[in-house]
């Protein structure tokens, strides 16, 4: 049931500061009169305050926390700051305080307050209640002088906007925000990085003021004869923009890539064209569709040395991300129509399968057969798959007649061609190919899962790079593999696929109860994860295909299930293969943090504290226990005990194991 509080205002139009004003004297006066316990309103309204400061400063909210009143958007800004771990550490008082008060605040707002003001009734909502949520400045402005059809000043586009409601602004001064995102997107500004696709031109009036207006509308008034002339096809090349970017987004939830892993894909690609805006323009200004605008980018990308120490530092995310903006483009193949076909005859450029009707093709239904009976052959022993590198190979040697009559020059041309005549019929993420839609990733992690899945359950790594040889592709190296959860280690050098395990809540449960009784039963408070028996493993639940567990797979089962209450202690040395077996298992809780503390533990228990010994018989009695296999940190076992606890002496030939 809706509060109603009448106010008088001096006007219709409030402005951000008399909002806040108004919501703050309501929130006061809800609080006095809905609240069963008294309530100390000024210090609710002053924690309140101070939150607003702090979410601002802290880039949570543009907007301070009395200007949002609409429930849904504060609760959204107050789930932020409730997992915002800066926020929480370094301002604990007031996140606390926040967390308690801020359901006070969001209470009100669900209680949809009416204000009268000018003996109109009007609910209180933020200005941004008639906003698209998606909405960009950019796009702000792309549609006010679209709509205006004039060249306008920044402050008159900042003015339309708001007086249309089209976004709402949290900074200070708004229209440099307004002017500094035109001047990104100007052809003509003398910013040094520029957005990939300019938008917008500048030309100075009377005044000597910017006014802007629509690049095209500027070439238009430039060229009065401009629509009858056909624009050179790069002018009108777009290869990144915002549609696009959101076309891309949704093209890699589809292919099955991670929530996350698309949003980093995504905002890594953003980045790229925004500081390597040049090498862009280069790339379209050479290239005559979109997918080889974008291959010569990743082309002139990988020569540039500041975009190679970009994406080392960024351990390789920008070429990853730009080789799945590859695939988009390779599938986002347009079918050409008449109009198209008019401006590729006007371009006299030669008309090969890149760009032609399938209906030009020579020998057409001859080449698909041909290159049917490759993919089949392919299917039949490569479980299902196959990708262009081999469909490229096979075809140059059974097909040359056909790719030369075609122009078929190369794997890319080949791969056009086939998408083009077989996208009704397989199943294709550039590059590559299924006969059947496949109930994995459409990536090379999904192509393991298929072998795994072909071969029981389990793949070692030679099967793997055997596989991936075969099929001209590298082999991805053990943290991509395991990366996604799909597949987990089962022994060293050996995966096991996730599902075969089904790690559900009941059966993490039954994990949790065996490990409880052996810790029981041992009466220890560590457990050494090479010292668990073959018999305790067979009270785990069982593994799809008969299969045994063993102490890897149970560690990476704690791994991938923190719920189940356990840890694995590792030595905690940066460069171990993922496949090390680590050095004890402890309760969740337990005050064992490190493999310091597994050591000293231990040594407490064989009676060997404050002895002096040589760091090598150190590590054999780690070994002989357990904890170690082999020569494992047989030269850095120093490293692995920087503790204050172990004193290394002679060049770290030599330590003690201090008491306390």
């Amino acid at each position: 049931m809706a509060t109603e509080i009448d106010m008088k205002l001096n006007t219709a139009e409030t402005g951000s500061s008399c909002i806040a004003d108004i919501v703050k004297v309501a929130f006061c006066t809800w609080l006095s009169s809905n609240q069963r316990k008294p309530v100390d309103t000024s210090s609710v309204i002053s924690v309140l305050d101070v939150a607003s400061e702090q979410l601002q400063k802290r880039k949570i909210t543009h907007l301070p926390i009395w200007e949002i009143t609409k429930p849904s958007t504060f609760a959204n800004v107050y789930s932020k700051a409730r997992d915002n771990k800066f926020f929480k550490i370094m301002d604990k008082k007031n996140y606390l305080a926040f967390m308690r008060d801020g359901q006070l605040y969001l209470k009100f707002l669900k209680s949809k307050p009416v204000f009268q003001a000018n003996n109109m009734i009007a609910e209180v909502q933020s200005p941004d209640k008639q906003l698209s949520a998606n909405t960009t400045i950019k796009e702000a402005v792309l549609k006010v002088l679209s709509d205006e059809s004039r060249p306008m000043t920044a402050d008159e586009i900042y003015d339309k906007i708001i007086k249309r409601g089209l976004y709402t602004f949290g900074a200070q001064n708004p229209v440099n925000v307004v002017r500094t995102t035109i001047e990104y997107a100007c052809d003509n500004s003398g910013y040094s990085t520029k957005d990939a696709v300019p938008l917008f031109h500048y030309e100075k009036n009377s005044d000597g003021k910017r006014v802007y207006s629509l690049l095209a509308t500027a070439q238009r008034e430039q060229d009065a004869s401009a629509e009858e002339i056909l624009t050179p096809h790069w002018h009108s090349m777009t290869i990144w923009n915002y549609k696009v970017e959101r076309e891309f987004q949704e093209w890699l939830e589809n292919e099955k890539y991670t929530q996350k892993t698309a949003d980093i894909y995504s905002r890594a690609t953003a980045q790229i064209f925004r500081n390597y805006a040049v090498l862009a323009q280069n790339a379209i200004e050479t290239s005559n569709v979109e997918l080889e605008a974008v291959r010569k980018y990743i082309e002139l990308l990988n020569k540039d040395s500041n975009f190679v120490e970009a994406n080392v530092a960024r351990h390789n995310q920008f070429t990853a991300a730009l080789s799945a903006l590859e695939r988009f483009y390779s599938t986002r193949i347009e079918i050409v129509d008449g109009k198209q076909e008019k401006q590729i005859k006007n371009r006299s450029e030669t008309i090969s399968v890149f760009s032609s009707p399938l209906n030009n093709i020579v020998d057409f239904e001859e080449g698909k057969a041909g290159i049917r009976e490759i993919l089949e052959a392919h299917f039949q022993t490569l479980y299902g798959y196959s990708n262009i590198s081999i469909l490229w190979n096979a075809a140059q040697d059974t097909l040359s007649l056909f790719l030369n009559d075609n122009a078929i020059n190369t794997a890319d041309e080949l791969w056009r061609f086939v998408y083009r005549s077989f996208f009704t019929e397989y199943v294709m993420s550039y590059p590559h190919i299924w006969k059947t839609q496949p109930n994995y990733p459409q990536s090379y992690v999904g192509v393991i899962i298929n072998l795994a899945r072909q071969l029981g359950g389990t793949v070692n790594r030679e099967q793997i790079d055997d596989y991936f040889a075969r099929i001209k592709q590298g082999s991805p190296i053990n943290a991509t593999i395991i990366r996604q959860g799909l597949l987990m280690f089962y022994a060293s050098k050996h995966f096991i696929l996730t599902e075969m395990v089904d790690l559900t809540n009941e059966r993490c449960a039954t994990i949790t109860k065996s490990l409880h009784r052996l810790f029981e039963c041992e009466k220890v408070s560590y457990i050494v994860l090479r010292d668990i028996t073959s018999e305790w493993f067979s009270t785990l639940p069982t593994i799809k295909g008969g299969l045994c567990w063993t102490a890897l797979l149970l560690q990476e089962a704690l791994r991938l299930r923190p719920n189940i209450g356990y840890r694995v202690v590792f030595s905690g040395l940066d460069g171990q293969a993922l496949d090390t077996l680590g050095a004890a298992i402890v309760p969740k809780e337990s005050d064992i943090t490190c493999f310091a503390d597994v050591v000293h533990r231990y040594c407490h228990d064989r009676e060997i504290l404050g002895k002096k010994m040589a760091t090598e018989e150190l590590r054999t009695l780690l070994r002989d226990a357990g904890m170690l296999e082999g020569n494992e940190l047989i030269y850095n076992i120093h490293k692995a005990l920087r503790d204050y606890r172990f004193a290394f002496t002679d060049e770290n030939r030599m330590v003690k194991i201090l008491e306390r």
